[in-house]
């Protein structure tokens, strides 16, 4: 049979039948003894009876959290180890999908540097290709960063990054004089959080989660609800929208219950892939303005070119009338 071993907060370690089987970190009765790390894993056991004793002992001086916060699971050996690499494959997609996008939109906004909202997006796509190396199910153990405070930390700057960059393109696609207001609040926010990352101790900062979340929920629901007034006023770029934000609202809410323990069925977070709806909506109207600035383009060229042959025709009958009174 297989065990599909998820992180705890801060470590663990996992004896069945008086034998240690797995652990991350030093699980211990003090903090100087105790050693957090947060890598996923699972591994085989052959019962030799009938009754299975689990012992799992867990310690936690580092985070808000503690213990469980992601749903340890058992089964048939290959089913587990199916499962676990399905995981990791469609997060290393989707993150790779997400690389390219931030690339593809990058340099769209480096042709035309006054167009913010591409450089907004740019960022919150860029961000959302990081997480899963930061966070469920960290993938930075791939390249062996396994660094706890390093991965945490990590973990809580993208996700700084993330929500601001969120606010400000909701600010930029919807603009009111209220909500610019409130984009700058988070900046504020934005400041405060990224020095106390790195100031001080991550017991502290992670339970600045509660104000992000607070504020990734309320910029999400703001564009909903712009989205659908626009809809009502006739405008279809807010048909996109509207669906776009209603994908993202899901994938938001599930990555909230997950980060808070509350989601049992989920073994990481989903808002990278539900993003990849996003990328390919925000692609497709960034395609159809640049195709309807090159018409506009050509339409301007050519009346300019009208004009142009129209003043040169001035010009011949003015030349004529002088020659002929001379």
């Amino acid at each position: 049979m297989g065990f599909d071993m998820p992180v705890f907060d801060t470590s663990y370690e996992i004896a069945i039948n008086g034998v240690t089987m797995a652990r991350n970190g030093t699980p211990a009765r003090s903090r100087a003894e105790s050693i957090p790390s947060y890598e996923p894993l699972f591994f085989s056991y052959v019962p030799k009876n009938d009754t299975l004793e689990l012992l799992i002992r867990v310690s936690n001086y580092e985070h808000r959290r503690g213990g469980f916060w992601m749903t340890m699971k058992t089964g048939t050996f290959r089913s587990i180890q199916t499962n676990f690499s399905n995981q990791w494959f469609i997060s290393i997609a989707a993150s790779g999908m997400l690389l390219a996008s931030f690339l593809f939109f990058f340099i769209f906004y480096l042709l035309d540097r006054r167009d913010r909202k591409l450089l907004m997006f740019s960022i919150l796509v860029l961000c959302l290709a990081l997480r899963p190396f930061l966070s469920a199910p960290y993938l930075a153990t791939i390249i062996d960063i396994r660094n706890w405070h390093l991965i945490v930390r990590g973990e809580y700057l993208i996700l700084y990054f993330l929500v601001t960059s969120g606010i400000w393109l909701a600010y930029l696609i919807y603009p009111t004089r209220w909500f610019r207001t409130f984009s700058l609040v988070t900046d504020f926010v934005f400041l405060a959080g990224v020095a106390s990352v790195i100031l001080l101790p991550v017991y502290l900062f992670s339970y600045a989660v509660i104000v992000i979340q607070a504020i990734a929920i309320f910029g999400v629901l703001y564009a909903v609800i712009m989205s659908i007034r626009g809809m009502i006023l006739g405008n279809y770029r807010d048909i996109f929208y509207f669906l776009a934000f209603i994908v993202m609202v899901f994938g938001l809410v599930s990555d909230i219950l997950l980060s808070n323990a509350l989601e049992e069925s989920q073994q990481m977070y989903i808002l990278s892939f539900m993003m990849l709806g996003f990328v390919l909506i925000q692609a497709t109207l960034l395609l159809s303005d640049w195709v309807g600035r090159g018409k506009e383009r050509e339409k301007l060229g050519l009346e300019l070119e009208e004009l142009n042959r129209h003043l040169e025709n001035r010009v011949d009958e003015r030349t004529r009338e002088l020659r002929e009174r001379t």
